[in-house]
C-alpha cells in the first residue's frame, strides 16, 4: 500500500485521496493534516498547508467543473445543516438530489 515518494506533487495527491476517502473519521482527517504538516517540514517552510493541498498530479485541471460556485455551494451546505430537505434543495438549484448529496457530504473538505 505504501511506497516512497519522490515526487512531491504526487505524495501531496495522494494525501489528498486518503483524505478524501476519510471524511466522515475526523481523527483520519486530522491525522492526515498532521502528515502534511510533516511534509512541509521537510521539505522546508516555503510551502504552506494550502500550497501543499492544492499540489496534484491533475497541472492541467483536467475534469468535469462544477456547476455552482463556492457561495452557492457555501448556500447548499447551510441550508441542509439548517435542516431543509436535499430534494427542495435539488428544486431550488435545478439539480439532482444526488449532485445536491454529493455537495452536502463533502463539505467538510
Amino acid at each position: 500500500m505504501w511506497k516512497y515518494y519522490t515526487n512531491l506533487p504526487e505524495l501531496c495527491f495522494q494525501l489528498d485521496q486518503f483524505r478524501r476517502d476519510c471524511v466522515r473519521d475526523p481523527e483520519a482527517v486530522e491525522l492526515i493534516d498532521r502528515l502534511m504538516e510533516k511534509v512541509i517540514a521537510a521539505y522546508g517552510d516555503n510551502i504552506t498547508v494550502s500550497e501543499l493541498k492544492n499540489l496534484s498530479l491533475n497541472q492541467r485541471n483536467a475534469g468535469r467543473k462544477s456547476p455552482f460556485t463556492e457561495e452557492q455551494r457555501s448556500d447548499i451546505v447551510l441550508r441542509h445543516e439548517n435542516g431543509e430537505t436535499l430534494s427542495s434543495i435539488a428544486e431550488r438549484y435545478h439539480c439532482s438530489v444526488g449532485v445536491i448529496h454529493k455537495i452536502a457530504g463533502n463539505h467538510r473538505l
